[in-house]
């Protein structure tokens, strides 16, 4: 995207390589609610475009990258990779690769046989395509990998209905956006004021449609107008109590 046509969606983080002369362009964003910096990409080869961001969790953090690598150009995946072996990583992108063990149907080019050696050299790290293509025409050129000790939560499909020329796809890791809830979750308690809940409320669920918080606000308050009035009556005082007062209210009079 030029510096011209800035892109803008409110309530994310925007980190983007601008299209240019020699790019592209490409992007990640990350919620404002979720706390996230940027990293200095690893090198992926020369003309191989490379965002990465750090997403902070409760007791870890994982490192996303977005990767676009031209037909032409060559790419150098082994330090993107076999960063797995010190922290957790997601790593997606359009890689233009090929080999019959990410597409049966494809035939083999010198990137596709580089990734699959790397998958076995660095068993830290699985891809989680399904085989499924990601391109209108048949092609899988975008992967996904993350860390093999995220697998096991991790979720992967494509969206047919986000598409270009590509379809979008969605990887969904469960056991960190559960942390996530449970973190946020906790912030909540009896002591939270009601505008405070809504607000929280509204960016947890998008675009939730403002309402008041109660349906009935005048009968709400005449309810609780009533509440206090019967509660904070005398008919309420113990018996010895209620006595003394009365004794000592006719004697005032």
């Amino acid at each position: 995207m030029s510096k011209d046509k800035q892109f803008r969606l409110p309530g994310y983080q925007q980190y983007s390589v601008p299209k240019g002369p020699n790019s592209h362009g490409s992007m990640i964003l990350v919620r404002v609610t979720i706390p996230s910096s940027e990293v200095e990409p690893v090198h992926c080869g020369d003309g191989v475009e490379a965002k990465a961001v750090r997403i902070h969790l409760a007791n870890d953090s994982l490192v996303v990258y977005n990767i676009y690598k031209p037909p032409p150009k060559r790419r150098e995946a082994g330090e993107l990779l076999t960063q797995a072996t010190q922290e957790l990583v997601l790593i997606a992108g359009d890689f233009n690769a090929h080999h019959p063990t990410i597409n049966p149907t494809t035939t083999i080019n010198q990137d596709g046989r580089h990734l699959v050696e790397l998958l076995t050299d660095v068993p830290e790290i699985t891809l989680i395509n399904t085989g499924e293509p990601t391109h209108i025409l048949g092609g899988t050129l975008n992967l996904t990998f993350i860390s093999t000790e995220l697998v096991p939560v991790a979720q992967w499909e494509v969206d047919d209905e986000l598409t270009s020329d590509h379809f979008a796809t969605t990887t969904t890791l469960r056991k960190i956006r559960e942390d996530k809830w449970l973190e946020w979750s906790a912030t909540l308690n009896a002591h939270t004021n009601l505008s405070k809940l809504w607000r929280k409320l509204r960016i947890a669920a998008g675009k939730l449609p403002r309402a008041p918080a109660r349906p009935q606000p005048l009968q709400e308050a005449n309810r609780l107008a009533e509440h206090f009035a019967e509660r904070s009556s005398s008919a309420q005082l113990p018996p010895e109590i209620r006595l003394t007062y009365s004794k000592y209210n006719w004697r005032e009079k």
